[in-house]
């Protein structure tokens, strides 16, 4: 979804990067501070939360100035934001806007293993961690979640329908993109699940 965000012209980064075969589309700048906040694969904050609220407010501050320019919105992803769910809050008040993907956590515990099997160094974790840090982070997307409006978006249904689950997010966020960004964001699942399958 955020490839989506990004395709329709949302700002979400001026450097992109992640693990997902077209890149990801996570802000270089927000993964830096969510893993200096809680460093994969911990569950425990490690800094100040002063020192996260601070760094926090600063990317969407910087994210929203850029959006004002642009005429669109900002935006981030990345895991550990399911952990901030109260700092996002706090700094975003009734502006926030949250996209939850439902995928069955079962398939995110499975894909976190074979992506942490491929890796080396701090990226390698066991079967046993992959599955707590996925846990930790559902359950507290869970609590998040509980609390705020949000929009679903079932994951299998944004790749069987790309274009009505596009034109979901269009209406929840109140865009207006042009028909080639539409046009771009179908093509970016399209060529996402092709990458996944």
């Amino acid at each position: 979804v955020a490839g989506v965000l990004h395709k329709l012209g949302g700002r979400l980064g001026n450097q992109r990067g992640g693990y997902e075969p077209t890149g990801g589309f996570e802000a270089v700048a927000l993964a830096h501070l969510c893993e200096r906040a809680y460093p994969f694969p911990s569950t425990s904050l490690a800094v100040p939360r002063e020192h996260l609220m601070r760094e926090l407010r600063g990317f969407i501050h910087e994210k929203r100035r850029e959006a004002y320019w642009k005429n669109t919105i900002a935006g981030g992803k990345y895991p550990h934001l399911c952990a901030m769910g109260n700092e996002l809050r706090e700094i975003c008040g009734e502006a926030l806007r949250v996209i939850h993907i439902d995928r069955p956590i079962d398939e995110s515990i499975q894909s976190l293993k074979k992506r942490s099997a491929k890796e080396t160094g701090w990226l390698n974790i066991s079967d046993d961690r992959s599955e707590a840090v996925q846990r930790w982070l559902w359950e507290r997307k869970l609590a998040l979640l509980g609390e705020i409006e949000h929009l679903t978006v079932e994951f299998d249904d944004l790749r069987a329908d790309p274009v009505e689950q596009i034109n979901q997010i269009i209406r929840y966020l109140g865009l207006e993109p042009t028909e080639p960004q539409v046009a771009a964001a179908i093509g970016h699942v399209q060529t996402e699940s092709r990458a996944v399958a």
